[in-house]
């Protein structure tokens, strides 16, 4: 497992206007990403944060064992993120996980 933030002039948070920073954002993904699928990962992407008005966010699993064009509705947190990789890594959920919905990682 392996925790990786790209630095703030790639994390989509720097730049003079959205379309920027995503912009920025996305050339990263597409240089990083491809070379870590080849290795072998599952690579879970996930944003910390929405719009204002329904802090809804993005969390994307390629490779490894991600299911190809599944989706799912459910409206998980950032504490679900973690309770995911805590059951597959079979170890005890932390803190807020403990009560989470798990994002479903197999």
């Amino acid at each position: 497992f392996y925790d990786y933030a790209p630095k703030l002039a790639n994390d989509m948070h720097a730049g003079p206007s959205r379309t920027t920073e995503s912009q920025s954002g996305d050339a990263w993904l597409a240089v990083n990403v491809p070379a870590m699928l080849n290795a072998g990962a599952e690579v879970i992407l996930t944003w910390d944060e929405g719009s204002i008005s329904d802090e809804h966010v993005a969390t994307i699993a390629v490779g490894g064992t991600a299911a190809v064009g599944a989706t799912d509705a459910h409206a998980y947190t950032h504490p679900g993120l973690l309770a995911g990789l805590e059951n597959v890594w079979g170890v005890p959920r932390l803190n807020a996980a403990q009560t989470a919905t798990p994002l479903p990682i197999s």
